[in-house]
């Protein structure tokens, strides 16, 4: 039993309800229908609070609503006498942290408690425990097997006859208890010791920091990092991962961000040149970014397709992970829209986001393969979830290029979403605000293939009229993307063909559900109106 949350009506017409979430989630709590949680009251607004569950931790935030909401009786916010719910929603609000045992009054006949229910594990064998659970007399949780054990144990020791005399055989039969903390620090391994200058680093001398051989101030240099592993790769040959990049030469930096480096190198014998994207150790040392990148060349591997970008190898140097990859010439489509002044002409947008819908379709339905507990299974296609302008990459400078989806560190396979989350690991929200659907938002786990159509949509919008779908300006960012329509495309550009912006303004559709369902309906759809 993982652990959950319980949100229980104590107070109104649903008193008595029960809400119970074991993930991450957003919820909306409102007397609207599409809430979440949909409390009838009349003094509860249409859209009342926001609850975000990231267990432990519970938050809540007001949403502009009428009668204010409460938490434990203190109010967190409303809006002013007046103001419209319009106007509210303009106006940033503030998070409040909620505990077990906390009451959260909407209005003023409507009241909800939280409780977060913990997993209980064994004292023996660490198994979990379905409650009620047996305590042992030092209070400890002990699982039925264990017990039935320590029962065996207890009454084959009051059969054996000690005589006074045999103290070193009592205390041989003593067992001593064991809490979960003694047995980590038991079982842990022991760690040797190393002096400070029983270790160098191999680039510059100073104090060893990481599996990598280098000290902390290298680790940081992307350049320093890269000579390196090329140094190593060519002067151990097959070593590993070393085995792969033997035989390269460094060129020119493409470009870096956060989590790495993108290098331009070429193959020493053939002259033929490709991209390696480097995370440097500091990110690595993160296990969700390194999870996210690990997970961005398991799926990206597999993947063969004009229109994805292809991935040729990868490999763990030390604390460096690499991946060798097509080299695309003329950058992202985001880099293109910098160089045109923020937009794409109609033309070479459409050329684009046609190419990059083709390789969707390819994806979301192309055979994977995954490591589920230690088993390989397969999957019908993965979700992207962050499909952008940044993570299209076009073939070369031409005015044709060939766009090359990107990126797949938060794509998973969508088939798996309620039985598994062996491509995700710990849920998250993720993403890029102005590119997610509030299905996205609301349900980021299970996201379906839709919200990638809804993002090409969002990107084809920005690359055609320079900015977001929806109006992001004055506004908290998170409300506006949930809750707020996207603009008519023709009010931010009015050049674009009637039949088209028709097209891009149903595929924007959100609420109640997203407009258009597939890469291939959209892709048909924008080539029917031109």
């Amino acid at each position: 039993m993982p652990a959950k949350v319980i949100l229980k009506v104590t107070k109104g017409q649903h008193s008595g309800k029960i809400f119970s979430f074991g993930q991450k989630e957003s919820l909306v709590v409102g007397r609207q229908g599409d809430c979440n949680i949909v409390l009838p009251e009349e003094a509860v607004s249409r859209r009342h609070c926001l609850l975000t569950v990231d267990l432990p931790s519970v938050t809540v935030r007001d949403l502009g609503s009428l009668n204010g909401t409460y938490l434990n009786e203190e109010i967190t916010g409303r809006r002013d006498t007046g103001m419209s719910a319009e106007e509210a929603r303009k106006q940033p609000s503030a998070e409040f942290p909620m505990k077990a045992g906390d009451r959260l009054r909407l209005g003023h006949d409507c009241e909800i408690t939280l409780n977060v229910v913990f997993p209980q594990y064994c004292a023996e064998c660490f198994c979990e425990i379905e409650p009620p659970a047996y305590t042992d007399k030092d209070g400890l949780s002990v699982c039925p097997d264990c017990r039935k054990a320590r029962k065996q144990k207890e009454e084959a020791l009051t059969v054996l006859e000690i005589k006074p005399d045999d103290r070193r055989r009592e205390e041989a039969l003593t067992v001593p208890t064991i809490k979960p903390d003694d047995r980590r620090r038991e079982e842990a391994p022991t760690v040797p010791t190393i002096k400070p200058d029983d270790h160098r680093c191999e680039i510059c001398g100073g104090p060893l920091t990481g599996e990598l051989n280098a000290c902390s101030a290298c680790l940081k240099d992307p350049v320093r990092i890269l000579d390196f592993i090329l140094q190593q790769a060519a002067d151990k040959g097959k070593d590993d991962a070393k085995e792969i990049i033997a035989g390269y030469r460094k060129i020119k930096e493409l470009g870096r961000g956060g989590m790495g480096v993108v290098w331009l190198v070429e193959e020493k014998k053939t002259g033929e040149q490709m991209a390696l994207k480097l995370m440097l150790p500091e990110a690595a040392a993160d296990k969700q970014s390194r999870r996210l990148f690990l997970r961005e060349a398991h799926i990206a591997g597999q993947l063969k397709h004009t229109n994805v970008v292809r991935q040729f190898n990868c490999g763990l140097s030390g604390d460096a992970c690499f991946i060798l990859m097509e080299l695309c010439r003329g950058g992202s489509v985001f880099d293109l829209m910098k160089k045109n002044g923020g937009i794409v002409s109609l033309d070479l947008a459409t050329h684009i986001i046609l190419q990059a819908l083709d390789g969707l379709h390819y994806i979301h339905h192309a055979q994977v393969a995954f490591t589920l507990n230690g088993t390989t299974a397969t999957a019908d296609g993965v979700v992207h979830r962050n499909f952008k302008p940044d993570n299209i990459f076009l073939s070369d400078n031409s005015s044709r290029p060939v766009a090359k989806v990107a990126d797949f560190g938060l794509a998973r396979a969508f088939e798996w979403s309620e039985k598994y989350d062996a491509t995700t690991g710990q849920v998250e929200i993720a993403g890029t605000l102005p590119f997610m659907p509030r299905q996205q938002i609301l349900d980021f786990r299970y996201a379906k293939p839709d919200v990638d159509v809804w993002a090409a949509a969002a990107s084809y919008y920005n690359m055609l009229a320079g900015t977001y779908p929806k109006d992001f300006r004055g506004k908290d960012p998170y409300l506006a993307a949930l809750t707020d329509p996207a603009v008519p495309i023709r009010r931010r550009n009015a050049n674009i063909p009637e039949k088209l912006a028709a097209v891009i303004d149903t595929a924007l559709i959100d609420r109640p559900n997203i407009g258009v369902r597939s890469a291939l309906e959209l892709k048909t759809a924008i080539e029917n109106a031109l």
